[in-house]
C-alpha cells in the first residue's frame, strides 16, 4: 500500500476530549497530519488552511444521529466533496441522499488498525 502524503490532513471533529486524545495518538502513530477540533470549534481550526481541498477526509464522532446529521450537513456546506468516515455507528435511513452518501464508511470504537487504514483508503 502506498502511503499517505504528509501535506495531506485528515479533519478530526469529536466531543469527547479522551476520544481526541486517543485518536491523535492513532494518526501520530500513523504520521498523519491532521486538525483537531469539537463540534463548535471545528471551523475556527480550519481557518488557517489556504483551502478544504487541504483536508483529505473528516472523521466525526457525535453523540446522537441528530448532531451527525447537522455536523455532516455543515461540512458539506464547507466542502461538497470531503468524504466523511463516522465513529460509531450512525443511523442513517432517514438523512437526506446527499448527506447519506457523504459518509464513506463507519469505524467501531476503538477501531481496528486494519479498518482504520481501510477507511482512510477509500477517502
Amino acid at each position: 500500500m502506498t502511503s499517505m502524503h504528509r501535506e495531506t490532513k485528515i479533519l478530526l471533529i469529536s466531543d469527547d476530549n479522551q476520544q481526541r486524545k486517543d485518536l491523535s495518538y492513532i494518526l501520530n502513530f500513523m504520521d498523519e497530519a491532521f486538525v483537531v477540533a469539537d463540534s463548535a470549534q471545528w471551523r475556527d481550526a480550519v481557518k488557517s488552511l489556504s483551502s478544504s481541498r487541504e483536508i483529505l477526509c473528516a472523521f466525526v464522532a457525535c453523540h446522537s444521529n441528530e448532531e451527525c446529521l447537522q455536523l455532516i450537513t455543515e461540512l458539506e456546506q464547507w466542502d461538497a466533496f470531503l468524504p466523511v468516515i463516522s465513529l460509531g455507528e450512525l443511523e442513517t435511513a432517514h438523512w437526506p441522499a446527499n448527506i447519506r452518501h457523504r459518509v464513506l464508511c463507519s469505524l467501531a470504537l476503538p477501531p481496528t488498525y486494519h479498518r482504520f487504514l481501510d477507511c482512510l483508503h477509500r477517502a
